[in-house]
């Protein structure tokens, strides 16, 4: 989900972004064997990421503020008096505890493998 919203980014402002050669289809499969292709180890055994981006992979920041700039555009609503971000940290005060509950509840309601909690 997080590259097809960095793909659907890309395609939106293609014209204002210089690739210097590959296609955003290129692109886009360059990003799907970074991530399918991402082996770890621990305590001497190998290990290979099912889900989700791994922190130390360079791609991983970037897709994580993509991702969740995508859930905040689409579930944001009234009743946030605070909200900061830094990649995927959130900081939220709501201006009542059931307009903070509503914030959750959206934010929550985007993707079954992304929640934020309290």
């Amino acid at each position: 989900m997080a590259i097809r919203t960095l793909i659907d980014l890309l395609n939106r402002h293609w014209n204002e972004v210089e690739t210097f050669g590959p296609s955003n289809i290129e692109i886009e499969a360059l990003l799907n064997a970074t991530l399918s292709c991402n082996v770890f180890r621990f305590d001497s055994n190998f290990f290979m990421q099912k889900r989700g981006l791994a922190m130390g992979i360079r791609i991983a920041p970037l897709l994580a503020i993509v991702y969740l700039d995508y859930i905040e555009r689409t579930s944001l609503t009234a009743g946030i008096l605070f909200y900061k971000r830094y990649i995927d940290d959130v900081f939220v005060i709501g201006t009542t505890p059931s307009e903070l509950a509503t914030t959750l509840a959206n934010l929550n309601c985007k993707d079954v493998h992304t929640k934020m909690f309290i």
